[in-house]
């Protein structure tokens, strides 16, 4: 039993070596790979991409490529010359570029006027 025991040890390391490199992960999202490939193709394809947009009665700010940012402000080479509810606006060398944010409704405060 005491030889047998060496060569039962190194099988059990060579299957489970073998099945850790064949099963696939179980907390990935369906067809992970694949999207992780569209995802860096976008990526490639879009240079400025807009998250989110905070305008306060004194201050203004973007989520800009993933960086929180306030007019004026310089990122990537670009200057931050005006930031609205549903846009960005740019200005690069001599262009203007305005990204915008994609949502399908923009949330507005709450209204403190009278009823009508």
């Amino acid at each position: 039993m005491h030889k047998l025991l060496p060569i039962i040890a190194s099988v059990a390391m060579w299957n489970g070596h073998g099945l850790a490199a064949t099963l696939p992960d179980p907390t990935q999202p369906y067809q992970y790979g694949e999207l992780i490939q569209i995802e860096q193709a976008l990526d490639a394809k879009v240079q400025w991409r807009l998250s989110g947009v905070r305008i306060n009665a004194d201050k203004r700010s973007a989520i800009l490529n993933g960086k929180l940012v306030k007019e004026g402000e310089k990122l990537n080479g670009a200057v931050v010359t005006e930031i609205k509810p549903a846009q960005v606006t740019l200005q690069q060398d001599d262009k203007r570029l305005v990204v915008r944010l994609l949502i399908s409704s923009i949330k507005r405060p709450v209204s403190t006027g009278s009823k009508e």
